[in-house]
């Protein structure tokens, strides 16, 4: 028994980071842009999932469709006000830009939320 719960969870862990690097590579190959506040991003959609399930109580469609929603404005945002700007300049400006921004996100997240180390409840 135990064995396979390490099993799933593996499986489960790599397709976490197969999911993260496709992100990575889908923003490299479409805009040839390297993103340094990718995890970033990633944490912060975890976090809203988080929000969503201790506030509302919702399940995994609920959360999952919460923090895609709530990323994707976000996301429009960051390249409205930062990322069209950036790409025009050279790759020092973009790998600058974003990893301020990866600083920018980490730490305001480190401020509201702390660094207390929380988890999703397990579903059943």
């Amino acid at each position: 028994m135990l064995l396979a719960q390490v099993i799933v969870g593996g499986l489960l862990l790599g397709a976490i980071y197969a999911l993260f690097s496709s992100g990575l590579t889908l923003i490299w190959g479409m805009m040839n842009f390297i993103n340094f506040a990718h995890g970033e991003f990633v944490m912060l959609g975890m976090y809203v999932a988080l929000l969503v399930v201790v506030w509302l109580g919702g399940g995994p469609a609920t959360f999952g469709f919460a923090a895609a929603f709530a990323l994707f404005v976000l996301g429009v945002v960051v390249y409205l006000a930062l990322i069209r700007h950036v790409m025009r300049g050279p790759m020092l400006a973009q790998i600058l830009s974003t990893f301020g921004l990866a600083l920018l996100l980490r730490y305001t997240a480190f401020w509201i939320f702390s660094a207390n180390f929380v988890s999703l409840p397990q579903v059943s």
